[in-house]
């Protein structure tokens, strides 16, 4: 199926899933959608807070922490993730977790230009509230790896591109610290590999960032806590 007509096919779809009343719960009318249900359930999500397909616009913090801790245990995985994409056309982002991008590759300069067309650079926050269905947004939202093709994205003004979203997980609480959004190509490309195989490749960039921030945070613990003495046992009598 060629890409319009797959766009087309989505976006009646989402007409469809959208005609329902808001507080229904996904039915078996939903079930019968080409489109997957966690696609679904945030295009309900977008139409809660009363987004409009053709809207644009998407917040701009100006100052933010850069570089804090996220960034510096993702540093060494981004630069080494980068280095892979060449010039090619691919991206990676990593978002807090607000959403807000704090820091972006991209591979080709077209891609590059496209992004910032889209203000997807650092700054923006990509919370779904405010973006629609997307590949960072969506990913805190359901906490767990998150895909978005083309026609997926609930904005028109994001359907050239297709993302992958993994949280980044702090590795001894287990609170989400940011996303890691790898924008693997131009909308089209993706859909010839599955899911499941997408996600694999994609999982380990969270992983490895999960680590160095444990590195980070054992580097920042206070000196009172790492060198404690070891606990006296008590002796015999």
């Amino acid at each position: 199926m060629r890409t319009d007509q797959h766009g087309g096919t989505l976006r009646i779809e989402r007409e469809q899933a959208l005609d329902q009343p808001i507080d229904d719960p996904l039915d078996e009318a939903d079930a019968q959608l080409a489109v997957r249900r966690e696609i679904v359930s945030s295009w309900r999500r977008c139409q809660l807070v009363g987004m409009a397909p053709s809207s644009e616009d998407v917040p701009y913090r100006p100052e933010f922490e850069r570089p804090n801790r996220l960034l510096r245990a993702a540093g060494p995985v981004i630069d080494r993730l980068s280095e892979q994409m060449a010039s090619g056309p691919v991206s990676i982002l990593l978002a807090d977790s607000e959403a807000q991008i704090i820091d972006r590759r991209a591979g080709a300069r077209e891609l590059a230009k496209a992004l910032d067309r889209a203000s997807v650079s650092p700054g923006f926050l990509y919370a779904e509230e405010f973006a629609g269905t997307n590949g960072i947004g969506s990913a805190l939202e359901e906490r767990k790896p998150f895909m978005v093709s083309g026609s997926e994205h609930f904005r028109e003004n994001l359907q050239e591109f297709t993302c992958i979203g993994s949280p980044v997980l702090h590795p001894i609480t287990g609170a989400v610290e940011g996303v890691v959004n790898r924008r693997p190509e131009r909308a089209g490309i993706a859909r010839a590999t599955s899911p499941a195989k997408r996600g694999a490749t994609h999982d380990g960039a969270p992983r490895e960032l999960a680590r160095g921030q444990r590195r980070a945070s054992e580097a920042a613990a206070p000196l009172s806590v790492r060198s404690r003495p070891p606990r006296r046992r008590p002796t015999a009598r």
